[in-house]
């Protein structure tokens, strides 16, 4: 077992240091998880963003509201015994969605708290239901595996890797196969790196669980590139995100340096994409500024510049391109929530008059869909990794 260096704080329960982190890596420096939480001066600027307390109208269902209780629990100033319910109760409604944090101007990173609240009070699950389709999903024989035994990489797999999403994998082949190609043109040629980058298990499980798979996919980097020179390039916002985390999962373990290393390596389909092939015109082009973790806006600037580049009719600053899409199947643990979140999200589209919207992962296109088509039919969801192939847009 890794052997943390780092002090042990008294949200912990003893022998129990391992299962939390212990040092988090915000915008301003490296912090102890309370500085990080007494960081919040309570201004409530992140309580106009969060989508949760919106909906609710409620205080404590709102990002200042749990960085408050963290720090009081800490500080011994709330009993978390009795008071185990009403704790839950304000952690749940969090999408982990990083509105709040990029809305701070302290850049309080409120869904590290949730999450470490949560270690201590039981972590979110995916239903069991959910948990068993994704399963069954997994053992596609017709998934990206397949596809991969067809395709001619040029270079032997040197050049770039290949980080895919789930739904790369199972369910948006067509587009993990484009991007393939893309990536096999741009760079020279590309390797797959199949195995999960730990983000579900980093919610939804422990957190030794979520180094564990962390460190498998190191392990096939590393053994694919000694070095660690190779660009990593995913097709999800949202694995950008959380590889960018790695070094604060590994700080103060033997394996910290090649967390940074890996972090530093990772890229969002768009940062290499250099054009966009000429289309017909698709109408009015919105991008959604959403994905899991989002704490600041920097990580859409390549997507924003690729669209502004090569898309004439491609509106920048809409009302609604920062309300989040509920991330990482939070849709499935808060249903009744998600639902209002989308239908807002498609009030927004339909007041921008949108007939494109281009998002940053496999996952947002597809629930996106699913609610265009039924509240605002005259748009339709493509994925920016898609346009390079020029298949998605036209239909």
């Amino acid at each position: 077992m890794d052997n943390f260096k780092t002090p042990k704080h008294f949200l912990f329960r003893e022998g129990a240091e391992n299962l939390h982190l212990h040092t988090i890596f915000t915008q301003l420096g490296q912090k102890t998880v309370y500085d990080s939480a007494a960081q919040c001066n309570k201004c409530a600027y992140c309580s106009r963003t969060c989508p949760a307390q919106l909906d609710a109208g409620r205080e404590d269902k709102g990002p200042r509201a749990r960085n408050i209780l963290l720090r009081f629990i800490m500080e011994g100033k709330i009993d978390r015994k009795k008071n185990t319910a009403r704790i839950k109760d304000a952690l749940s409604g969090c999408m982990l969605c990083g509105t709040c944090t990029k809305e701070c101007f302290a850049k309080v990173p409120t869904h590290e708290h949730v999450l470490e609240l949560e270690r201590v009070y039981g972590q979110r699950k995916l239903p069991l239901l959910r948990r068993l389709k994704n399963k069954i999903i997994s053992l596609n024989p017709y998934g990206l595996k397949r596809e991969i035994k067809k395709m001619d990489f040029g270079g032997k797999g040197k050049g770039a890797f290949f980080l895919p999403s789930f739904e790369a994998k199972f369910l948006e082949v067509n587009s993990a196969v484009n991007m393939l190609a893309a990536i096999t043109k741009i760079c020279g040629g590309v390797k797959v790196l199949c195995n999960d980058s730990g983000i579900y298990k980093y919610i939804y499980s422990k957190l030794p669980s979520a180094r564990k798979t962390a460190l498998k996919l190191m392990k096939q980097y590393f053994d694919a590139d000694t070095a660690g020179n190779g660009k990593i390039i995913t097709d999800s916002l949202d694995i950008f995100n959380f590889v960018k985390k790695y070094p604060q999962l590994f700080y103060g373990t033997e394996n910290f340096d090649k967390a940074q290393k890996f972090a530093d390596n990772i890229y969002f389909i768009s940062d290499i994409l250099p054009n966009l092939p000429k289309t017909k015109n698709p109408g009015k082009i919105v991008f959604t500024k959403t994905a899991a973790f989002s704490a600041e806006d920097k990580i859409f600037e390549s997507s924003i510049k690729l669209l502004a580049k090569n898309r004439q009719n491609f509106c920048p600053l809409w009302e609604g391109e920062g309300y989040p899409i509920p991330p990482l199947g939070y849709q499935y643990i808060k249903p009744k929530e998600s639902a209002r979140y989308l239908r807002r999200k498609i009030e927004f589209i339909a007041a921008a008059q949108a007939d494109v919207i281009v998002c940053g992962t496999l996952a947002q296109k597809r629930q996106l869909n699913k609610h265009l088509k039924k509240y605002y039919p005259k748009c339709k969801a493509i994925f920016i990794g898609d346009l390079y192939a020029d298949k998605q847009i036209d239909g």
